[in-house]
């Protein structure tokens, strides 16, 4: 499978964004992909070693539209929970810095 269509986009949350410092990041990936074909296009495109990948299948709902009688198919599709070996974080991924956390404060500082 291609590379560049396996991950769609990256999943951040609360809980996965408490689990970052541990090396753990989700995303949301095609429903054809495999762990393997996870592992490598995560560890390709943020040059970094996978231990482990979990994946998720994500059941579609049916919402209704407006206040008419017509239904739609919402969501669905697969998630990936994966696990870096120790010591490896995704920058982009990763939560701010102390340099930003920095100009907060002084924002703050400066407004009080």
């Amino acid at each position: 499978m291609n590379i560049n269509l396996v991950i769609k986009d990256a999943i951040v949350t609360e809980k996965i964004s408490r689990q970052n410092s541990e090396g753990v990041y989700a995303f949301s990936v095609d429903k054809r992909a495999g762990k393997k074909d996870i592992a490598h296009a995560v560890s390709k495109a943020f040059s970094v070693k996978v231990k482990s990948v979990n994946v998720i299948k994500v059941a579609s709902k049916v919402k209704r539209i407006g206040s008419s009688r017509k239904f739609a198919v919402v969501g669905g599709g697969k998630k990936a929970i994966v696990k870096l070996v120790k010591g490896q974080t995704i920058n982009l991924l990763a939560p701010k810095t102390e340099k930003a956390t920095k100009k907060e404060k002084e924002k703050k500082e400066i407004k009080s």
